[in-house]
């Protein structure tokens, strides 16, 4: 006796499984440090999504339990499958389901409605979509899925990067009821709750189903324009935010660092007194008080012996705090920088390329446990017509395109932009490098 499997069916499968393999790179993308092997993973959300087919063909579950179910096996997945802070995952957890509902609920409305328009036309006298006909809508709804998750893949767009917890609970909260929304629409039509064409007679039960999917698909397009449109607000917004706080913080480092410059100044101008001061108390051999004094002076001008002589008193400054802080967490820090006097880079944006450079360095050190790995090193100095500058740090970070997504390298790539300057970092056996050159004596800044 032979079988036939009707050929819907195998598309439908293969459609199916595109969309668990693709559902898994969206979250081993957006989701960091995955919990579990990425094999293991894919079997646990294609036997999840078994689980609720079947939970789903049964007649003796109510859709919205049915509902409940699926979204509690979503969030046990991501919550298990990935190590990243709570927040994320309740995010990537709405995102994933809001995805799935309202591409799924526009793939089969409008392919229903172009299947049942079709057996209109053709004179047809069924109530409803033949099975063939069903795992083909099916298999056309997932598509959809995987196109709109592939879609998110490629992009560079990522909106799980550098948010707080609070940020993740405002964009999830009105996802959640979008997503209640079309569920409960979906809820009406399962109940025989459908939109009337006001039609009678004849092909009056096909006119109405189609009249209703036709309204099923409307709201679940508007729905997703609306929900994206959110999104893509909310963290253009958050960006936005972000960049101007910015701004802000470095311009008051930057009068900081000038009020220290000032300092060192009027250290210099005093430096006579001082010295009279050191030899009376030396004299009268208080070495005690002269090395108190000595060191109240370099308190005053932020200086210590051997500080970087950098040629630029600003940065001289900066340099010395970093190195400060970088002791402070057994960072070693070695810093050979020249800047020509004639540089037409101001003062402030110096002191965002060598301030994010070096704050990035310092947050990847402390995260290191291996000692030999935690250190830092940068050179800096006019080669010809052009300021090269070099750095390097030990990182436990392997993905580049993760330190091109944080906020420190978007202001130093904008910065050196500024002056028709290019960037290029790379990370090599635990090594992150960054090197920068900008012209210094170019006057055609954009």
């Amino acid at each position: 006796m032979a079988y036939f499997i009707e050929p819907g069916f195998i598309i439908f499968i293969f459609c199916y499984m595109g969309y668990i393999f693709s559902l898994c790179s969206f979250c081993r993308k957006y989701l960091d440090n995955p919990g579990q092997d990425k094999k293991v993973f894919a079997a646990l959300v294609f036997l999840s999504e078994l689980f609720i087919s079947v939970i789903n063909s049964s007649r003796h579950i109510p859709y919205i339990i049915f509902k409940i179910i699926s979204y509690i096996l979503t969030a046990i997945l991501v919550f298990t499958g990935f190590s990243d802070n709570a927040a994320k995952k309740f995010s990537a957890t709405v995102i994933l389901i809001t995805i799935k509902t309202l591409v799924l609920n526009f793939g089969c409305s409008f392919a229903s409605c172009i299947v049942l328009s079709v057996s209109i036309l053709a004179g047809g006298n069924v109530s409803g979509i033949l099975e063939g006909a069903e795992n083909l809508v099916s298999a056309f709804s997932y598509m959809l899925v995987i196109l709109v998750f592939g879609i998110l893949i490629k992009s560079p767009y990522n909106i799980f990067n550098g948010k707080i917890k609070g940020w993740y609970f405002t964009m999830s909260v009105p996802l959640i009821f979008v997503v209640l929304i079309m569920d409960i629409v979906n809820w009406g039509a399962s109940n025989g709750i459908v939109v009337s064409a006001g039609r009678t007679g004849g092909y009056g039960i096909y006119y109405n189903q189609v009249y209703s999917e036709a309204a099923i698909c409307i709201l679940a397009l508007l729905s997703a324009c609306i929900a994206g449109g959110f999104v893509y607000g909310m963290d253009k917004i958050y960006t936005k935010q972000r960049q101007n706080e910015w701004y802000y913080a470095q311009n008051e480092f930057y009068k900081m660092l000038t009020k220290q410059y000032m300092q060192m100044d009027r250290l210099q101008h005093d430096m006579k007194n001082h010295l009279l001061s050191l030899y009376g108390l030396l004299e009268n051999k208080e070495l005690k008080k002269a090395l108190a004094y000595l060191e109240n002076m370099f308190e005053t001008g932020n200086i210590l012996p051997g500080s970087e002589i950098t040629g630029n008193k600003v940065i001289d400054i900066l340099i010395y705090n970093k190195k400060k802080q970088a002791g402070q967490d057994n960072i070693r820090m070695e810093c050979i920088i020249c800047i020509p006097k004639n540089c037409i880079i101001t003062g402030f944006d110096l002191c965002v390329i060598f301030g994010n450079i070096l704050d990035n360095a310092i947050n990847a050190c402390k995260k290191i446990q291996d000692s030999s790995y935690k250190f830092i090193s940068i050179e800096c100095q006019k080669v010809k017509k052009c300021l090269i500058l070099a750095a390097r740090n030990g990182t436990i970070i392997k993905d580049i395109k993760k330190i091109k997504k944080g906020t420190g390298f978007y202001n130093i790539n904008e910065t050196v932009k500024k002056y028709n300057g290019t960037v290029n970092i790379k990370i090599e056996n635990n090594i992150f490098e960054i090197s920068i050159l900008l012209p210094v004596y170019t006057a055609d800044i954009t």
